[in-house]
């Protein structure tokens, strides 16, 4: 079964309504991420989940292998350079993610903070879907 450009942007039009819906709904009645009470888990089992996650990931190898590989050995002599610096950004990228969550857990403690959120997300996708409603349909 195929579907025409036209009803696919109908149901996509429909989709980002409805999400942008409800991202307003939860900006009127907003609520707070409550930390939880669980005493925090043993250094042992961060570190468990950590190399679970990195080694158990199915998409670390391919990124690896064509990303850093092919793109990399583009650079000839220089290709050592270019995996250095994918593994600088790498570290730099997880560490600012994990720091980050720690500052962003105080800021999304707050009410306010997921209704500034919520209205952000509402707004976006309802001018994505008015663009979509708006756009010729290429026939």
């Amino acid at each position: 079964m195929t579907c025409s450009t036209g009803a696919a942007t109908n149901w996509g039009v429909a989709y980002l309504s409805l999400f942008a819906f409800r991202s307003f709904w939860r900006a009127l009645r907003p609520g707070a991420l409550i930390p939880s009470v669980e005493p925090p888990p043993t250094m042992r089992a961060v570190i468990a989940t950590a190399l679970a996650f990195t080694f158990l990931n199915p998409h670390v190898y391919p990124d690896t292998v064509l990303l850093l590989l092919s793109i990399g050995n583009q650079y000839g002599r220089a290709r050592w350079l270019f995996a250095l610096g994918a593994s600088v950004s790498f570290l730099a990228w997880f560490a600012t993610l994990g720091y980050g969550a720690r500052f962003a857990s105080r800021l999304m403690s707050r009410p306010v903070t997921g209704r500034v959120l919520d209205s952000s997300i509402g707004v976006v996708m309802a001018l994505i879907a008015l663009k979509l409603t708006l756009m010729p349909i290429a026939t």
